[in-house]
């Protein structure tokens, strides 16, 4: 019996969806190049985003059991039956699950985050011994529907987010990316503050999934959702076994409190035990959840019902429904209109840009993007060699800094001298035009020159 979720939402022709998808993809591998240009420490194949700081997170509603009812799916060891006149059908409590791009047996959870819920209320005078009596790995947030709406999604951030990103700590110039649906919740647009936090706190950038598509392309919808709810029910069918607990399930007066009590625990356990058996790197690759900057790759990626799935940057211009692509526009043209029209909604839809006060992922000024191997400027004039006396004698100096065949200008502030974190002494932290974050290069003297590397302007 399959475990993905069944979409209410209207599939798109093949052809269609797989342009759309195409398209997809291409944008957010250029996404991934534009962010990488911005940090020294990038990796020629994952960029500024390891192939372990790759997540996901979904939301998936959650509840007890239809008392009007006795069901269960064939061949199944139990039945549970209509009995329990306390249980809730409808949205009792909703998942936030949010999961990494690993698997290590060894760590709790597959090492993945404590389960968190969301349940119906304020969280309002509730009981301390209700609050000790929760399941001991699992985060329990409050909103009035039991919905994820922006001031929950921030405190996520806050009481959650942070803390489970904090077990897996990155090194200066790596990112985390956290890939999540649509929700007005989780866009820039509707709550800028919830990339806000995950910047200043978790040190991650948000990548917004494809409208429509995501029960195909997010990873918890893969079979982990519905797995943990079908889990749950083995677990309250366990917990039955028991004569105290099969009396007090039959009462049919169980109170909200004990219900929430017995929640976090079916479904803590639940969730611990999928997390034991489903292999994460193999869905995010399969989804292309944890797509490379370079597309080595690619050929992992594995779409249901799209066969030899294949794109490349090109499809940025593909149009969706006759997968033709677009004219370029013609150079020095007075016309206003972008031929990138459809790109820049899909990015909008996606809402992957962050505010101004957060990296901009390496967007620089018109002047510092100089195309080509070898640095060809008219406007500035580069030293010969490094000037004697280094490091002091290029401090507050401007430079050019090349990555792939674009060139960068930047200030050199000062040398890291006295850092824990290692490799990083002897390095110069620079401030490239355009960025608010430093970042840290090596400076070599064997890299400098023109058609290398690194060059010093000169002073004008």
């Amino acid at each position: 019996m399959s475990l993905r979720r069944k979409s209410n939402v209207k599939r798109k022709p093949i052809k269609d969806r797989e342009n759309l998808l195409k398209r997809y993809y291409a944008t957010l591998r250029m996404f991934k190049q534009k962010k990488s240009r911005a940090c020294y420490n990038f990796e020629p194949v994952w960029g500024c985003y390891p192939e372990e700081l790759h997540w996901s997170l979904d939301q998936v509603p959650a509840g007890l059991f239809d008392p009007k009812s006795t069901y269960e799916t064939t061949g199944a060891d139990r039945v549970l039956i209509a009995a329990n006149g306390s249980a809730d059908s409808h949205r009792f409590m909703t998942l936030q699950m949010f999961v990494q791009n690993v698997n290590n047996p060894s760590l709790p959870r597959n090492g993945q985050p404590e389960l968190c819920v969301i349940f119906r209320g304020k969280g309002m005078r509730i009981a301390a011994e209700e609050l000790a009596a929760y399941h001991p790995d699992v985060i329990v947030l409050w909103q009035p529907k039991a919905w994820a709406d922006s001031p929950l999604s921030n405190q996520w951030v806050i009481q959650a987010a942070s803390k489970a990103v904090l077990k897996t700590a990155c090194k200066v110039g790596e990112r985390h990316l956290i890939l999540c649906d649509n929700l007005s919740s989780q866009t820039v647009k509707t709550n800028p503050e919830f990339s806000k936090l995950l910047d200043k706190m978790c040190n991650a950038d948000v990548w917004n999934l494809l409208p429509g598509n995501t029960d195909e392309i997010q990873v918890v919808d893969h079979g982990l959702g519905a797995s943990v709810k079908r889990e749950a029910g083995e677990v309250q069918s366990e917990w039955l076994e028991d004569e105290r607990n099969w009396a007090e399930w039959t009462a049919g007066t169980l109170s909200a409190s004990r219900r929430r009590v017995l929640s976090t625990h079916w479904y803590g356990e639940a969730y611990k035990r999928v997390c034991s058996k489903f292999d994460f790197c193999k869905v995010f690759a399969k989804l292309g959840s944890s797509l490379t900057v370079d597309g080595s790759k690619d050929s992992l990626i594995k779409l249901e019902g799209l066969d030899n799935f294949t794109f490349n940057m090109n499809d940025i211009n593909r149009d969706v429904k006759t997968g033709e692509f677009e004219e370029p526009p013609m150079a020095n043209s007075d016309d206003d209109s972008d031929s990138n029209d459809d790109l820049e909604e899909l990015e909008a839809n996606s809402d992957n840009d962050s505010s101004s006060d957060i990296d901009s992922g390496g967007d620089t000024t018109d002047e510092a993007e100089l195309e080509g191997a070898d640095f060809e400027a008219t406007d500035v004039s580069i030293e010969g060699e490094v000037p004697d006396g280094r490091p002091k004698s290029i401090f507050k100096r401007r430079i050019a800094h090349r990555y792939d065949v674009a060139w960068f200008q930047g200030t050199v502030m000062r040398q890291v001298t006295m850092s824990d974190r290692e490799g990083d002494n002897g390095k110069y932290e620079i401030l490239f035009d355009g960025e608010d974050r430093r970042c840290l290069h090596s400076l070599l003297i064997e890299d400098y020159g023109p058609s290398k590397h690194w060059v010093l302007l000169k002073n004008q």
